[in-house]
């Protein structure tokens, strides 16, 4: 449950030299590659819906190409006992703060309702910690919507059971942790109220986001999602999506140098935007094609 609650929030001005091809966005996998030396990345949604399934052809096809997978984090390590052990031990303050110590009275005010609406009381996670109370409001509006179907990731890692291919992370599982953590400390009015904002439409974008992200519309994702983050909450973009981004390039770039294929899973807000991992890469002068 709180693996599931963690990934559930990790729900990309084109460079000369570079070719990204998205005008026929057909499914949310893309290739990229340096000449002979390939990787998929595939966009992901953490949480679906039963109709959902099956999952687009193309991430099959991705799978079956590759040597090795790679998830935000290798699941495996994150799901084990001892990391969720710690993780459970880390979510809440024990030195006796609450969120009413953190938040202002108007944001305080607006969880409570949005917790209302679940009926569940705010002492039930007065203790949690800005990020994984965001993280629980999010998932619990998620589960009213229908969404509560396993993600993309759970449905590849159903694969991986089956076959000896390798399972890594772009993050390890304590730097994982540590962002869960940390997320909205310095400005916890800041990721609480961009959580409740972002729920607040979330049931008119829901159809909205899982046609975009079939289909690989990045364009689509980042109007409906990541342009109102950038306005209103550039703290918690520039957190989400820039600074991980940057750091998981250095890692995709060393993929592209050995000779093995391998998939890359990751939220398909990484891949949306003017900072996504697939501008960031095309800057670059690789060779970006969406697969069809």
């Amino acid at each position: 449950m709180v693996d599931r609650m963690c990934r559930i929030f990790f729900a990309g001005c084109l460079c000369l030299g570079s070719v990204v091809q998205t005008a026929l966005a057909e499914s949310p996998v893309w290739t990229v590659s340096n000449g002979e030396n390939t990787i998929y990345l595939a966009g992901t949604l953490h949480v679906l819906k039963a109709e959902d399934f099956p999952l687009p052809a193309q991430f099959k096809q991705a799978y079956q190409s590759s040597d090795d997978v790679y998830f935000e984090v290798d699941l495996v390590q994150f799901n084990s006992d001892d990391v969720q052990s710690q993780l459970s031990s880390r979510v809440a303050w024990n030195d006796g703060t609450t969120l009413e110590d953190v938040l202002s009275p108007p944001v305080l005010q607006r969880l409570q309702a949005q917790l209302d609406n679940y009926g569940i009381p705010l002492g039930m996670i007065a203790h949690y910690k800005p990020g994984p109370a965001a993280i629980t409001v999010s998932m619990l509006e998620m589960q009213r919507l229908g969404m509560s179907e396993a993600g993309v990731e759970d449905h590849v890692m159903q694969w991986v059971s089956t076959d000896d291919r390798d399972v890594f992370g772009l993050e390890t599982a304590e730097k994982q942790i540590s962002f869960l953590l940390e997320m909205g400390g310095s400005t916890p009015d800041d990721i609480i109220g961009f959580t409740i904002d972002d729920l607040s439409g979330l049931e008119e974008q829901v159809d909205i986001l899982r046609t975009a992200w079939r289909s690989g519309d990045v364009d689509e994702i980042d109007q409906s999602i990541l342009h109102d983050m950038r306005s209103a909450y550039p703290k918690i973009y520039q957190q989400l999506i820039v600074e991980r981004n940057n750091n998981w390039i250095p890692e995709l770039k060393a993929l592209l140098a050995d000779s093995d294929t391998e998939m890359v899973l990751v939220g398909i807000g990484h891949l949306a935007g003017p900072d996504s991992l697939l501008k960031l890469l095309a800057a670059q002068g690789y060779r970006i094609r969406q697969l069809k």
